[in-house]
């Protein structure tokens, strides 16, 4: 599927009031890209470090507070409802 197919899929599934974040296979590719790109984490985490984080467990809890999440053809499809907030 192309980006621009991703994106139309994305759009027709958007909740109203929110702000499209992305599509992402699972929790834990969405929290490492939340979180870096939010500041809360640095993107260049040394392995020992990033291999020990339970990031399906933060995608969760992201997904819990400021997100929502509808499943799509070609993956979960983010969407900010509001104010990304410190975990």
């Amino acid at each position: 599927m192309t980006a621009a197919q991703k994106h139309r899929e994305a759009k027709r599934l958007r909740p109203k009031s929110t702000e499209y974040v992305g599509t992402f296979d699972t929790f834990a590719e969405f929290a490492k890209v939340s979180s870096v790109s939010c500041g809360d984490c640095p993107g260049n985490l040394p392995a020992y470090i990033d291999d020990n984080i339970n990031w399906e467990a933060v995608g969760e809890r992201l997904l819990l507070q400021d997100y929502t999440m509808q499943t799509g053809k070609h993956g979960m499809h983010f969407y900010l409802v509001r104010s990304p907030s410190k975990v």
